[in-house]
């Protein structure tokens, strides 16, 4: 068994287990998102604690709640480089449009996430689809883009373990007030094809357990887990196409209408914590209402 520890990066005084970061222990050390940067200096108290120094940190995509603590992990650890997909690189070395995109989209939460510090170009590294990394003792991370939550998404299969890291490219998994909930995750601009192909991309690894960012390691067949994200994808989909096409297109209108339909989406709309109900359930009804309008 290969040594994975789940850090929690959520932001301090807004919840808790909301957003993981994956520490990967071997002849080298990753870790898999890094989380925002408001939650940085809690994640490197985390490292100094267990003695270890990251060589490399992998993100699934550039969102804040990702990868923006980049920034402040490589001025901490210099030698540490970002494994990142080559449409996300340039924003990871220069973040002004990315927090600019972000303030717009996500108004408080953005806040909440806290601004994203610049990396040095030397220390990005863009990786193209079956990029292997090489953790020595024959652990490795295989990498393999997953578009649809976005162009610039990856998700990463960890061997011989078979976790397969889903970053937001197969829904979230949360608990919320003791109860589980799962939702999909389309934010705009939500490709529909792309997310279902993507998560048929990631069927055919045969991975053993998921872990999507949202959050832990889930003690399930990860297959089976996919599947049932691809429905559930599927059936909100469709609910949400039958609601636009009555002429409902308020995205908070059709949040509460979705929510009277579905027992996840109503815990998730009446949720008070703006990271559940702004950006982990709005986003995804803002996207689908974009994708079924095209």
């Amino acid at each position: 068994m290969v040594d994975v520890r789940v850090l929690d990066v959520t932001p301090k005084g807004w919840g808790s287990e909301l957003i993981a970061s994956y520490l990967i222990v071997s002849e080298k050390v990753a870790l898999v998102d890094i989380g925002p940067g408001s939650s940085a200096e809690q994640l490197i108290e985390a490292l100094k604690e267990l003695k270890v120094k990251p060589d490399y940190l992998v993100v699934t995509h550039i969102h804040l709640d990702h990868a923006g603590s980049a920034g402040h992990l490589v001025r901490e650890f210099p030698g540490a480089k970002v494994i990142v997909h080559p449409r996300g690189a340039k924003h990871i070395i220069n973040p002004s449009k990315l927090w600019n995109a972000a303030q717009a989209v996500l108004g408080i939460v953005a806040e909440i996430y806290g601004e994203p510090l610049p990396v040095p170009e030397g220390n990005v590294v863009a990786v193209d689809d079956g990029f292997v990394l090489d953790l020595g003792k024959g652990v490795s991370l295989s990498i393999h883009h997953t578009p649809g939550h976005a162009s610039h998404h990856q998700s990463i299969l960890l061997e011989p373990d078979g976790v397969l890291f889903t970053g937001d490219s197969a829904g979230i998994s949360i608990i919320v007030d003791g109860k589980p909930v799962e939702l999909p995750t389309t934010p705009p601009p939500f490709r529909p094809e792309s997310y279902l192909e993507s998560l048929e991309k990631m069927k055919a690894l045969k991975p053993r357990k998921p872990a999507p960012t949202h959050y832990g390691i889930k003690d399930e067949d990860a297959v089976e887990y996919l599947e049932r994200e691809k429905e559930r994808n599927i059936r909100w989909f469709n609910i949400v196409k039958e609601i636009v096409s009555q002429g409902v297109t308020d995205v908070d209108e059709v949040a509460r209408l979705l929510a009277e339909r579905d027992a996840d989406a109503k815990i998730a709309y009446e949720h008070p914590n703006p990271i559940v109900k702004q950006v982990f359930y709005r986003g995804t009804i803002w996207g689908l209402i974009e994708a079924v309008k095209k």
